[in-house]
């Protein structure tokens, strides 16, 4: 039985098990990215948490509080 390889990724050739490591420029950037990443995310999250619930959703959730024998 013959077993398949799977396509390449990134350019022809490339190691693609053992990428090149990072290197220290990228290791004290990566701090300040994950923060601005972080804020972006949580300001973006806060302003969708603070909407209201959609009517159809909270007609769904009232149905599934309701006991089977209920109905």
């Amino acid at each position: 039985m013959a077993s398949k390889k799977a396509p390449p990724v990134g350019e022809e050739g490339a190691d693609q098990t053992n990428p090149p490591a990072p290197s220290e420029d990228a290791d004290a950037a990566a701090p300040d990215i994950k923060g601005h990443i972080g804020r972006a995310l949580k300001q973006l999250y806060d302003g969708v948490a603070s909407e209201p619930i959609p009517e159809r959703f909270m007609d769904i959730l009232n149905r599934l509080d309701i006991k089977p024998n209920e109905r």
